[in-house]
């Protein structure tokens, strides 16, 4: 609309010359060349706001704005081609439905459709603001929610990895201090979870190993003391600090004569023919050492 309101204040400008330059032939051609190309720049800025309306309202507006300009157009072709005296100019121009008057009503028009257009942007601008508000308060609700539904994954994450972890560090120790029952919990399949599996195998044959060996240690005990108990002789098995561990059934007959000899002050009575107690020391390394009978 700017540029048609330039070409028509262009216009105007035409007829105020050829009034002022009546009767001078370079101010009339002047003012009609100035017409002339005024009026076509108008017609095509008009054709443009034809071809673009976009607004409730506009389209009522451009059709009055077309049909002054018909007649305001009309008029002025009949001012310049076909010039009157004086005072027939200046009826044309300023009489009641003259030239300015038309020219009036065409500013009003055409500043209606301005300020509706220009109503529409500065609206169109306040919706984008507020878009670009609520983008914006979008984006940070997002980002908020992004970095926390990150923390969690991360929390989650270190998490499953430390637990199988730790269940691994607490069953190794527990093993390590001679509890060798444990089992390390797992779900997955991965390398965790093989880690865990391979853990729980590993304590499941110590377990196995530790019940044989328990049991071969009892059986070696049940057979020594079978041997032990064969002899006809008093025999003990002692440790390293004297405590007898061992002991056949010979010897606790001996120890049984052995108070009375203390009671009656003789240890005679301990000797009998061919049955010499023996003592089996327990803790060193090599054979058994037999003491002598002690008479």
């Amino acid at each position: 609309m700017e540029r048609l309101n330039e070409a028509l204040e262009r216009i105007d400008s035409s007829f105020q010359i050829a009034l002022s330059g009546k009767h001078d032939e370079a101010l009339e051609q002047r003012a009609r060349r100035q017409y002339e190309q005024n009026s076509a720049t108008y017609r095509d800025a008009l054709q443009t706001e034809q071809n673009n309306i976009t607004l409730e309202g506009e389209s009522e507006l451009v059709t009055q704005l077309t049909s002054l300009t018909d007649q305001y157009l009309s008029h002025g072709d009949a001012f310049h081609n076909q010039p009157g005296t004086d005072a027939d100019q200046k009826q044309a121009y300023y009489g009641e439905t003259g030239l300015y008057e038309t020219f009036v009503q065409i500013k009003e028009v055409s500043g209606k459709i301005l300020r509706l257009n220009q109503n529409n942007m500065e609206q169109a601008g306040r919706e984008a603001r507020r878009l670009a508000l609520q983008s914006l308060t979008w984006f940070g609700v997002g980002l908020v929610l992004a970095i926390l539904l990150a923390l969690l994954l991360a929390w989650h994450t270190v998490r499953s990895i430390l637990r199988p972890i730790q269940a691994v560090t607490q069953a190794a120790q527990a093993i390590s201090a001679g509890n060798p029952d444990q089992v390390v919990p797992y779900v997955a399949q991965d390398e965790l979870g093989q880690l865990a599996q391979a853990f729980n195998t590993m304590a499941h044959r110590l377990r196995e190993y530790r019940q044989s060996q328990s049991a071969q240690l009892l059986r070696a005990q049940q057979t020594i003391q079978a041997t032990i108990d064969s002899f006809p002789d008093p025999v003990l098995v002692i440790d390293f600090e004297g405590t007898v561990e061992m002991a056949n059934p010979g010897r606790q007959a001996a120890a049984g004569r052995g108070s009375q000899a203390e009671r009656s002050g003789s240890f005679g009575d301990l000797a009998t023919p061919g049955a010499a107690p023996a003592t089996v020391g327990r803790g060193a390394p090599g054979p058994a050492r037999l003491s002598p009978r002690r008479i």
